[in-house]
């Protein structure tokens, strides 16, 4: 039997209740599985973006199997007997209320979007694209397995922005609130022992989130001992963290994320951005290129590998992504901005005119020159330019 030196499994149940709402904000082309089990992920998944969309949570909540992913993380944590049980209580009273989901939509209303089943390491998963309201993307991976009655049910998921399954968040996280000595998370809490502290500094950081002091929570974050703030988990924490407090904040944190961990493809997502910010297009690229294998034809990867290739000098390539997209996903609107801001930049004023007519054509849309920020030197060539002037007028 593994023993364990453990705290409370009260104070578990409080501190899992506080880590899901911390971390709940922020492959090539396979043949398809079998037809039924094809059909029944693609339902799953469109269930549930319709029901986060609705905002009905309790429905979203009877997609899992909470039983089934406790287990998991008890599993991959080596625990037994009664401390097990009470530990996987006190998770399910975390798991079975909604407030983690509503974490979701916090700061933004999301869009969740269904794209369908994939095979993605050996699994096949339904993929959920969210696409928030102030710009930006993030893809749900739903792992589902039969429960005991034959009912496919979601026991896992991958958060692309935090490149972690939950699973594997809440064994890292529970992991340094036990003290686990043995099994497969030792070496991670091995140099930490006070573990009462920690529970402290985590309730603090996610109270202070939860006001909007990003920049507080942050500074507790970064007072952790470095062999748990480098830990591939509070890495994470502290780019979503960050991410709302300033770009150098951030810059510098997914600099670290690509120092320690930028080996790992399942992080490629959240490192666009970096070397974004380096000017690397060449492995931006590669990175949306590796997303692009794992998620296929996706409206959103293509408009962002668009937008890249431009940056990169390969306007035409960039062009064909861009048209790619709208092909894709019409009513995808970034990828018709994109392309008329890059004919405009090229000053191609007709093309950009012609996508501006695409435009209207395809959201019953009319263009006023109240819609084009004329201190942009691009949109105020553009508006400026005889093409535009013939369609929509003069300045």
């Amino acid at each position: 039997m593994t023993s364990h030196n453990l705290i409370a499994p009260s104070a578990i149940t409080r501190i899992l209740a506080l880590l899901f709402l911390l971390f709940t904000t922020t492959q090539a082309a396979h043949a398809a599985p079998k037809k039924s089990f094809a059909e029944e992920l693609d339902a799953l998944g469109a269930n549930f973006s319709e029901y986060m969309n609705q905002q009905d949570f309790v429905a979203v909540l009877n997609l899992f199997d909470t039983q089934q992913l406790a287990s998991s993380v008890s599993d991959q944590l080596e625990l037994t007997g009664k401390f097990r049980k009470d530990f996987e209580t006190g998770m399910l009273q975390s798991l079975n209320s909604p407030q983690w989901l509503r974490n979701f939509l916090q700061q933004d209303t999301p869009t969740f979007i269904s794209k369908g089943a994939r095979k993605i390491d050996g699994k096949y998963r339904a993929i959920v694209r969210i696409d928030y309201e102030t710009g930006g993307h993030n893809f749900l991976e739903l792992l589902c397995k039969r429960n005991q009655a034959g009912e496919l049910k979601i026991v896992d998921f991958f958060i692309a922005t935090t490149g972690q399954n939950v699973v594997a968040t809440l064994v890292d996280t529970s992991a340094l609130l036990l003290k686990q000595q043995s099994g497969v998370v030792a070496k991670l809490i091995a140099a930490y022992q006070g573990e009462e502290n920690l529970q402290q500094k985590i309730k603090q950081i996610n109270e202070l989130r939860s006001q909007g002091k990003f920049a507080e929570a942050h500074n507790i974050l970064q007072s952790l001992p470095d062999s748990v703030r480098d830990s591939e988990i509070i890495v994470s924490m502290s780019i979503m963290l960050s991410s709302n407090i300033s770009d150098e904040l951030y810059r510098a944190d997914l600099n670290r994320l690509a120092k320690l961990y930028g080996d790992k493809p399942r992080f490629s997502f959240m490192l666009i951005d970096h070397y974004f910010y380096e000017e690397d297009f060449t492995n931006a690229l590669k990175a949306t290129g590796i997303m692009q294998k794992r998620y296929g034809t996706d409206a959103a990867l293509l408009n962002l590998q668009g937008r890249l290739l431009h940056l990169d000098g390969k306007g035409k390539k960039g062009n064909k992504a861009l048209e790619a997209a709208i092909k894709a996903e019409p009513y995808t609107i970034d990828a018709y901005w994109s392309l008329m801001e890059f004919y405009a930049a090229d000053k191609q004023f007709q093309l950009a005119v012609d996508t501006m007519s695409r435009m209207e054509s395809q959201f019953d849309y009319t263009f006023s020159i109240e819609d084009f920020d004329t201190s942009d030197p691009t949109m105020a060539a553009l508006v400026n330019s005889d093409a535009f002037k013939q369609k929509v007028g003069t300045p």
